[in-house]
């Protein structure tokens, strides 16, 4: 049993790749209980449990693999939201809410939920079914221009330094909420 200071505070994790993981792994580095939620149809490449990438991210976590497409995972999912402090998601706004499983759904079963969702594009907005990576959301921030060597070539800072940001100030919004 964890004794850090988050001690008690249960997370549900649906997120993957870089940005949401290491959200949720700071959280779960410091004692939070995290249930990452995974499928076995994109436990692939960056999210196969068999890789050392997704072992770095998905420390001291436990995980559930569950088919969201069948209505006894939504059932599990709705079980483990009423005994959860904080869900955290980083898909497009459409993904959870094709599994019914949007906030107002969520607060039917958990009233005082906190659901942090990071998705690339925002929630709202002609391009928030758009899916990004950290590079991307760099090229849109002026950040790949700015640390280039010259204009024509433009390879910017080398890793996805946005994932790491958005984890950081993820996981600091769940505390402040």
């Amino acid at each position: 049993m964890s004794q850090g200071i988050l001690s008690g505070l249960r997370i549900l994790d649906f997120t993957w790749v870089l940005a949401g993981p290491y959200a949720t792994r700071i959280l779960a580095d410091f004692g939070a209980e995290v249930i990452k939620v995974q499928s076995k149809k994109t436990a692939k490449s960056t999210e196969s449990n068999l890789t050392g990438y997704f072992n770095n991210w998905n420390r001291n976590k436990q995980g559930i693999t569950l088919d969201m497409d069948r209505p006894e995972a939504k059932e599990i999912i709705l079980r483990l939201v009423k005994i959860s402090d904080i869900l955290i998601e980083n898909f497009s706004p459409r993904v959870m809410s094709n599994w019914g499983l949007n906030y107002e759904k969520l607060k039917e079963v958990r009233k005082n939920l906190i659901m942090l969702s990071m998705s690339a594009m925002g929630q709202t907005g002609p391009w928030k079914d758009y899916v990004a990576f950290g590079p991307t959301i760099q090229v849109f921030s002026g950040i790949t221009y700015l640390t280039s060597f010259t204009q024509d070539s433009p390879i910017g800072i080398g890793h996805a330094y946005a994932d790491l940001i958005a984890g950081l100030y993820s996981a600091f919004a769940v505390l402040a909420a």
